[in-house]
């Protein structure tokens, strides 16, 4: 595979012109030098956040690394709830509804192991995961349809669970499990 003959990386040649690539053409045409395999940039941007050197930042000036790590801790801090309020917080805007849906199939295996538990009574287990695996994943999901309205939390949470049936008619196989909530920015 070509290589791009500034900053050495390995990319299809469909994305070299002339040998270099489009990060390196636009850093050449603003007048910065380009590392050498893989060394830090002897001149560009600084991020504000974390004061490393760049070749390119966007107009805010923050890198990719600190964004990311800002997103991944403001998307831990959205708060859900069943309730309408948030105990000492203001809500002063909705932003909307957000919804999602999780649909899991269980195995033949594991559907097997479910028609023997019916029979013989107790619980199972492999439900009981599969329906946590399925909560936790549309929590989650709402977490990430708020972050991206600007919400700052989700209220009035309602969770459903259901289960398919085939096209047979027969029970089982696939659960499903459906969150929605109010998305709400808070004072």
């Amino acid at each position: 595979m070509p290589a791009c003959s500034i900053c050495q990386q390995n990319l299809h040649s469909s994305l070299l012109t002339d040998g270099i690539c489009l990060g390196c053409e636009l850093k050449k045409s603003n007048g910065l030098t380009a590392p050498k395999g893989g060394e830090p940039a002897k001149q560009g941007l600084r991020c504000t956040r974390c004061n490393g050197s760049y070749f390119l930042l966007p107009p805010d000036g923050v890198c990719d690394e600190c964004r990311a790590k800002e997103e991944s801790q403001r998307l831990k801090s959205i708060v859900l709830t069943t309730s309408i309020d948030i105990p000492r917080r203001e809500i002063i805007e909705v932003v909307g509804i957000v919804a999602t849906e999780v649909a899991i199939a269980q195995s033949v295996l594991k559907d097997f192991a479910n028609s023997f538990r019916d029979i013989v009574g107790g619980r199972s287990g492999n439900v009981q995961n599969t329906l946590k695996e399925a909560r936790q994943s549309c929590l989650a999901q709402l977490k990430k349809e708020a972050f991206e309205l600007g919400a700052d939390a989700v209220i009035a949470i309602d969770i459903d669970y259901n289960e398919a049936t085939t096209s047979s008619g027969v029970t089982g196989g696939i659960l499903f499990v459906a969150a929605s909530g109010t998305a709400v920015k808070l004072a």
